[in-house]
């Protein structure tokens, strides 16, 4: 287990005021006042933090107590906890709910506060939370970020979206000509094209009418976060960022693909692709995150969440669903948004689903995708009920994760990932997401359209630009507004796959009550 190395001046001491007791133990940080104590060194008051007390799937709201019981119970903590060389915020599942105390504990903001121009240790979490390299300023903007976007659910606040209110919208233009004159004094639009993929072995007889529709997986990369959270290094982040033609863009990306489902991550302007996308004939639904971290930002449009839209034309809604996605029993700021759509011309349904799992590096966020994985999965397999799935999202976790393992090797979903077959090895892309930000490069593929393998065959993919293609500036650019690759895909429905499923009664079942659809 990591060992937390303080930095000089600061330990973690048990805090007996009522004052400060919020919250567990209620740690908070002091500055020492004695003399001679070095960097690292253990102080007599200083107690250590390890996952003995916590029961698997213990909440920690449940440790709140009234204030009349707070000293018997600080050192009943006390007691439970032990107090040899395992200070532990790992990656041990018990272990994240003392870093989510810290993280929650405004004695220690308000002290980090104070001293986030010191340069911190790296080793300050040492390796067990290596998200955090706790050095500088950097830390300020990890610990918010692990508070703002925390993995529990807050009330949400009465933001709303009205920043796009200015556009107007008539019902038969040219919606795509009109978006590429809105950035005329732009480059074009970031140059793809789709590849063609041989039928599969499940494709029904050469004669028999194939019935095919597109699916489109997009990070759209919120606003308020690309201009105050997310700290890109861009040559003229002016232009780049300027959302009065960012938004035409990410239209401009959406209708040029012409997909018939669109999912997408980070929508923090709803009402925006709303009208545009009502006006193309497709029907849209928006689930905010309970704690959006946009909603922190000053100037803001309200919270981000994940969108559903379909074209009506060819599909029509029997039912949606919506969760806060769990781990280890505790609601997360992570959503899911779930619609059971019916093929017009086949009769056939299928289960769509959009999600954005937590961000950032290290075992201990690894460990929480794998958890929220394990949730999706399983609330889906109760939606399912013979019905092809399709899992779009942003699951922040590369192909070697657990939470990606877990989905794949599921044998009653048996799903496979629609972009594995773009490589001739079977390999995911390079990468989905290319980005510099002021604490470096990233390159990664974070992004997925599972789909059942049994039900579905995958016949065109869009492909992955080059490093040329995106050039030396990353994402996002002049040239795409998201700094995530969209992912788009032809399915089939196969042979065996079941012309129509047994739905509950065909209506149209909504589980929140914060449900948003377009009246088109």
């Amino acid at each position: 287990m990591g060992r937390l190395v303080l930095p000089q001046g600061l330990a973690v001491q048990p805090v007996r005021s009522r004052s400060s007791y919020r919250r567990g133990v209620g740690f908070a940080w002091r500055r020492l006042e004695s003399n001679g104590f070095q960097e690292g060194e253990r102080h007599p008051d200083s107690v250590s933090i390890s996952s003995a007390s916590w029961s698997h799937g213990e909440r920690i709201q449940s440790v709140v107590r009234p204030l009349e019981v707070e000293d018997s119970l600080v050192q009943d903590r006390l007691q439970m906890w032990s107090s040899a060389e395992e200070d532990c915020i790992g990656a041990r599942l018990n272990p994240y709910r003392n870093l989510i105390y810290l993280a929650e504990n405004p004695k220690f903001f308000s002290e980090f506060h104070k001293r986030s121009r010191q340069v911190f240790p790296k080793s300050f979490l040492d390796d067990d939370f290596t998200s955090a390299e706790f050095h500088g300023l950097v830390n300020l903007v990890h610990i918010h970020r692990i508070m703002n976007g925390s993995i529990f659910a807050m009330k949400q606040m009465g933001l709303t979206d009205h920043q796009d209110e200015d556009v107007v919208f008539e019902k038969g233009q040219d919606l795509l000509q009109r978006c590429q004159q809105e950035t005329s004094d732009l480059p074009p639009l970031m140059p793809r094209h789709f590849q063609f993929l041989p039928p599969g072995e499940n494709s029904g007889s050469q004669g028999a009418k194939k019935h095919q529709f597109r699916v489109f997986q997009w990070n759209l990369l919120a606003q308020a976060l690309a201009l105050y959270r997310d700290k890109f290094v861009l040559k003229e982040p002016e232009r780049v960022l300027n959302w009065d033609q960012r938004r035409w863009r990410i239209l401009e990306e959406i209708l040029t693909r012409d997909p018939d489902i669109i999912c997408c991550e980070e929508v923090d302007h709803f009402k925006f692709l709303e009208k545009s996308l009502g006006c193309k004939g497709y029907r849209g639904s928006f689930l905010p995150k309970p704690d959006s971290p946009c909603i922190y930002v000053d100037i803001n449009n309200g919270p981000d969440g994940a969108a559903i839209f379909f074209r009506a034309s060819k599909f029509e809604l029997v039912m949606e669903e919506r969760r806060v996605i769990e781990v280890w029993k505790v609601q997360s700021n992570q959503v899911l948004l779930v619609q059971i759509l019916r093929h017009r011309e086949s009769g056939r349904e299928i289960c769509v689903a959009a999600t954005h799992l937590k961000a950032r590096d290290g075992a201990l966020l690894s460990a929480i995708r794998k958890e929220e994985g394990v949730d999706l999965m399983k609330f889906l397999k109760t939606l399912a009920n013979g019905r092809p799935v399709i899992i779009c999202g942003d699951f922040n976790a590369v192909p070697t994760e657990p939470v990606i393992s877990a989905i794949l090797q599921d044998k009653t979903m048996a799903l496979d990932s629609a972009y594995r077959h773009l490589c001739s090895e079977g390999k995911e892309p390079p990468f989905t997401t290319w980005k510099i930000r002021e604490d470096g490069e990233s390159c990664k593929t974070l992004d997925y359209i599972f789909y059942s393998k049994q039900n579905l065959e995958v016949r065109r993919i869009l492909n992955i630009p080059t490093e040329e293609t995106i050039g030396n500036c990353r994402l996002p650019s002049l040239r795409y507004p998201s700094d995530h690759l969209s992912l788009c895909c032809d399915f089939e429905f196969s042979a065996s796959s079941n012309p129509k499923s047994s739905s509950s009664n065909g209506a149209m079942l909504l589980s929140s009550s914060q449900q948003h659809r377009p009246d088109l």
